[in-house]
């Protein structure tokens, strides 16, 4: 397969990929200590992309990628919210010009 813990210490001679048999994965540690879970199940070139994308350096174009993840989520949270809403508003609108009993649920 690929040998990828070689490859992690080209980014930092530090790194050492450890087996988890309590919780069935693979992390991987530094002289500093527990760097990050590996995602995924097995060792794979998504690991490296993975330890590449966390890095420090990398830090404020990751927070920059949350937030914008973040604000693409509160935004479909909004439109949902406003497309019930407007079901609901139908739903009492038409309750009241026809004096109707509606269930809502």
């Amino acid at each position: 397969m690929f040998d990828i813990e070689t490859r992690l210490k080209e980014m930092d001679p530090g790194y050492f990929v450890v087996r988890n048999e309590e919780f069935g994965r693979f992390e991987v540690h530094s002289g500093n200590g527990f760097e990050f879970v590996c995602p995924y199940p097995n060792l794979d070139v998504r690991v490296l992309q993975h330890a590449r994308r966390t890095r420090i350096e990398n830090a404020d174009e990751m927070f920059d990628e949350m937030e914008l993840v973040n604000l693409e989520n509160q935004a479909s949270a909004e439109a949902k919210m406003d497309e019930q809403l407007k079901i609901l508003s139908d739903r009492l609108n038409y309750a009241y010009h026809t004096s109707k009993e509606v269930k809502f649920l």
